[in-house]
């Protein structure tokens, strides 16, 4: 979740079981919450300064 300026929050980790549907414009899986690094959930902050590069 952002944070503000080029900081954002670790909000959840999730595995992706798979697609679920794909109608040629929309696709949609099936996320699952995972207990991986569950111990920084909503603690852990990144700096990305340059998020695209």
């Amino acid at each position: 979740m952002k944070e503000g300026g080029d900081r954002a929050r670790l909000w959840s980790v999730v595995d992706n079981h798979g697609e679920t549907y794909n109608d040629g414009t929309l696709r949609g899986f099936d996320l699952r919450v995972s207990d991986d690094l569950a111990d920084l959930r909503n603690r852990l902050v990144i700096s990305w300064p340059a998020p695209r590069s």
